[in-house]
Formats: C-alpha cells, sequence, structure tokens
C-alpha cells in the first residue's frame, strides 16, 4: 500500500489539478443536467471514475488516452449541440490539463539510454575488432585520437580534426 501511495505522489500537479477539476464539476454538471440527481450513475459512474482517476494518477497510458479522447469528443458534441457556455471551460481546461507537458512527460517518459551502454570515455571503448586509425575524441568533438588494438588501444596521440569535419559537427551540435 504504501509503494502505491508513492507512485501517486510522483503524478505531476497538472494531473492532480484534472482529478480536482473533475471530483468538483462531475456532482454540479449531474446536478444542473436536469435538476435532479441521477442516482444510478452515482452508484455506477463514481466506483467507475475514482478508478480511471487512479490509473490515470499511476501513468496508464490507456487512461490517458480514453480521457483526452473523451474530452475531446465531449467538446465536439457540446460545440455542436450548442449546450450552455458554462460547460466550455470545465471541458477546455481539463483538456488542457491532460496535454500539458508535465502530464505527458509522466504518462510518455522519454526513452532512457540502455543501462549497459557505459560512460563516452575513450579509454571504456576497447573494441579489438576495430581497425587501426583515427577516431574522434567522444568527450571532445573537435579532437581526433588514435586506436591501435596491437599496442592496447586508445594512444596518446591526439589531433585537432579537420576543419570539415568540425563544420559537420557543429551542424549536428545546433541540430
Amino acid at each position: 500500500m504504501a509503494t502505491v501511495l508513492k507512485d501517486l505522489r510522483k503524478a505531476p500537479w497538472t494531473l492532480w489539478a484534472y482529478v480536482v477539476l473533475n471530483v468538483v464539476l462531475l456532482p454540479v454538471g449531474l446536478l444542473t443536467a436536469s435538476g435532479r440527481v441521477h442516482w444510478p450513475f452515482l452508484v455506477l459512474g463514481v466506483p467507475f471514475t475514482l478508478a480511471l482517476f487512479f490509473f490515470l494518477l499511476r501513468g496508464s497510458r490507456v487512461v490517458w488516452w480514453l480521457l483526452v479522447l473523451g474530452a475531446a469528443g465531449g467538446l465536439v458534441i457540446s460545440i455542436t449541440t450548442a449546450e450552455p457556455w458554462y460547460r466550455f471551460p470545465g471541458l477546455v481546461v481539463g483538456l488542457g490539463l491532460l496535454l500539458a507537458p508535465p502530464s505527458r512527460r509522466y504518462v510518455f517518459p522519454p526513452k532512457s539510454p540502455p543501462k549497459d551502454a557505459g560512460t563516452w570515455d575513450p579509454t571504456a571503448h576497447d573494441d579489438p575488432t576495430r581497425p587501426p586509425g583515427w577516431y574522434f575524441d567522444p568527450a571532445d568533438a573537435t579532437r581526433m585520437r588514435y586506436w591501435d588494438p596491437e599496442l592496447g588501444g586508445w594512444q596518446s596521440k591526439a589531433t585537432r580534426a579537420p576543419r570539415h569535419l568540425r563544420r559537420l559537427s557543429r551542424q549536428f551540435e545546433s541540430d
């Protein structure tokens, strides 16, 4: 149970704001829809909604997509059926909170490099099958170092990279 709560604490403020917004707007929407409480919807809808919010706060992509598509569809339906104006802000703000960068980064975390990638220290990459020759120094793209597997790998010989290669390197760094 403690790890579940820790997972929920990791959720960004945008997703928490979305949950709070919907917890407030759900009863208001039910009461303003017809002026009476829809008990069957409350009995069935509240546990389902709480489960959706729970999995959203845990970073479920499926739930995020369901909520984004549901909010976008609800917005389109509200516009086409000419519903009262006071229903639009909640939909727009909710959709904005779901699509906010912190929410997207949490639900779709960036891919990290593999754990066994190692460091970019040239001495850490000993490949005996690599042919001897000059290679870019991974620590400095403007320098080149000499590799010779027969002499033990990377040599102390270093030189400045040719001008046209430095120019290419700068172009890749700026992109």
